[in-house]
């Protein structure tokens, strides 16, 4: 397992349990955050059903990582190059993302000195762009930065929530086609807790609190799996619409604790690798039985034809 440990400073001064909102005002709500599958969502009659249509609301900023450079900026979005990070701007629009597979996102939300309204920040990060180079962190961690102390200049002190969300932990020994070897996946697996550690580090430095890890990375490594998310602003809740749901990669934690999930995330893939070995035995001699049974009633048959013909 994959075990790294945070700094003594950094597990002293993490005092603050966001899980429980201890860093908010009296009565301001945080963020929650719903997780399921498409189907568990089909019934919504609102906020999910429009992250594949983002275009028929003007009041949605789609945060694209997969748009150009040019048009990014040209929108006020934070960007370093096509396929690198997206930071939104800090307003009252609701947010959508899609297709955070190895991705990592962030949301703010806050509630404005002068309107009283919220207004919310989301991202969508390659960790493999940001962890890859230091010019690339700083640049990363310097437009965050700015975008997380323009929120804090507009809100009202003690309303601010975080929170972060996605990932992908290789937790088998094959991450589809594109990598072969347990190298590779240890690989992914340093750059999901670095992903997670080095962001948190960083709020934690601009906010004076730990974000909330929404929900840990997905472990089913084979084919698409991806997140697609939608931010109601308004009314500070996150939809996370995930391939698979009801595990522990559900579970929200904070990230002082991700040594323990990450051992969680390994048990229970392990669990399940082990039914699957068992099912497919089970099938298996199951076919071996019915195959023979066909092969002795084929062979009854012959003998049968057999003496039939000799009298």
């Amino acid at each position: 397992m994959l075990e790294k440990n945070l700094s003594s400073e950094k597990m002293e001064e993490r005092e603050i349990n966001t899980l429980k909102s201890e860093h908010l005002n009296e009565g301001v709500k945080p963020i929650i955050f719903c997780v399921g599958t498409i189907q568990d969502f089909q019934n919504d009659p609102g906020p999910v059903r429009k992250i594949d249509r983002p275009g028929d609301d003007e009041n949605i900023a789609n945060v694209d990582y997969w748009a150009k450079h040019k048009k990014l900026i040209s929108e006020n979005f934070k960007n370093a190059k096509y396929q690198s990070y997206v930071i939104s701007p800090a307003d009252e629009k609701n947010k959508i993302s899609k297709s955070y597979r190895d991705c990592t996102g962030v949301v703010l939300s806050g509630i404005d000195k002068e309107t009283n309204k919220a207004i919310s920040i989301l991202t969508h990060q390659d960790p493999t762009y940001f962890l890859a180079d230091e010019s690339h962190a700083n640049k990363f961690f310097s437009d965050l930065e700015e975008r997380v102390i323009e929120l804090k200049k507009r809100c009202v002190p003690g309303t601010i929530d975080a929170g972060i969300f996605g990932g992908n932990y290789a937790v088998s020994d094959k991450y589809d086609d594109r990598w072969d070897d347990e190298a590779s996946n240890e690989q992914f697996r340093e750059n999901h807790y670095d992903s997670i550690t080095s962001i948190s580090d960083e709020l934690f430095d601009m906010l004076g609190f730990e974000p909330v890890i929404f929900t840990g990375p997905k472990t089913n490594t084979e084919g698409d799996s991806n997140d697609d998310v939608f931010f109601d602003n308004e009314n500070r809740r996150l939809y996370i619409v995930r391939p698979e749901v009801g595990n522990v990669t559900t579970e929200s934690y904070l990230p002082s604790d991700v040594n323990k999930q990450s051992k969680k995330w390994e048990d229970e893939w392990e669990a399940s690798r082990l039914v699957t070995v068992r099912e497919e035995e089970m099938q298996r001699l199951k076919n071996e039985a019915e195959d023979k049974k066909k092969t002795e009633t084929l062979y009854a048959k012959i003998m049968s034809t057999f003496f039939s013909k000799k009298k």
